[in-house]
């Protein structure tokens, strides 16, 4: 499987990524699909397990019947 992005983009766009992300919880701590969203990034482009864990951990206990935080708990 070759991938269709080219390494050295691929990895400046989830830097983007994640500094978007970074934004987002930091003006909506409370929001929990903001928390839930950086913890895709951690999970999926970084390869961040506990960081994204911890996101989804926290998304958990803001709404407690949010469906997609418990896929990483």
């Amino acid at each position: 499987m070759l991938p269709h992005t080219p390494v050295a983009e691929a990895r400046a766009e989830a830097e983007t990524a994640m500094e978007l992300a970074e934004r987002a919880v930091f003006h909506g701590p409370e929001i929990d699909y903001a928390l839930r969203t950086r913890a895709n990034i951690r999970f999926w482009m970084q390869g961040d397990i506990a960081g994204a864990r911890a996101d989804c951990e926290t998304a958990f206990r803001i709404t407690p019947n949010y469906q997609m935080a418990h896929v990483l708990m």
